[in-house]
């Protein structure tokens, strides 16, 4: 819920990359509204593609609204609401993330080492310097979120032992065996691999 450009520093690519940096968020805001104003960040007068992680995957199917991307490829995310496990549905159905204290999402160290199914003290680091109110908010949208679009087709790639969002079965796609919510940094050089491949 806001990883900021740290989480790609080990993804190479043979492409230019260009981070999408957040921006803050109204209270309230909907999600397509927030959306729109990331817009203004992506250079479209050439060929590009758009990539999210997690909640900027999301975030991304959601500024397709707005811009036609050639190609979306989608880390760890879900494409509608029925990926997400049937607790988070309820969760959000009952709007229970509203009442959470926004300090709460300021997790320790190795609460978001074991969340993330990750090694890397980076997640504790986002997380320590990410708004609360931002993570509350960004987790409340995830769980309420309603795709308005047809599926598009996206390059998903997932990881087998993402704790978060798991694979669903008989969904396509690349399976990284092992890899956790955070594999975009501990499996950054077979992602890089993936990427590449698909973007020739």
């Amino acid at each position: 819920m806001g990883a900021d450009e740290r989480a790609f520093k080990h993804v190479t690519l043979t492409h230019e990359f260009f981070p999408v940096t957040w921006i803050k968020n109204e209270p309230g805001e909907q999600l397509s509204s927030y959306a729109l104003g990331l817009q203004k960040q992506i250079d479209t007068s050439k060929p590009f593609a758009l990539l999210g992680v997690s909640f900027g995957g999301i975030v991304a199917q959601e500024l397709c609204k707005f811009i036609k991307a050639p190609k979306l490829i989608l880390i760890l995310t879900i494409q509608d609401q029925w990926e997400l496990r049937q607790i988070y549905r309820l969760v959000g159905r009952l709007k229970l993330v509203k009442l959470i204290p926004s300090f709460i999402f300021k997790l320790p160290f190795w609460l978001a080492k074991m969340v993330f199914s990750t090694n890397s003290a980076l997640p504790g680091d986002i997380l320590r310097d990410t708004d609360e109110s931002f993570v509350k908010w960004a987790l409340d949208k995830t769980l309420t979120w309603q795709s308005s679009l047809i599926k598009m087709d996206a390059i998903r790639i997932y990881g087998t032992k993402d704790r978060l969002f798991p694979i669903l079965p008989n969904k396509g796609g690349h399976r990284i065996t092992n890899g956790g919510h955070f594999m975009i940094v501990d499996e950054a050089i077979t992602i890089s691999k993936i990427i590449n491949k698909e973007l020739v």
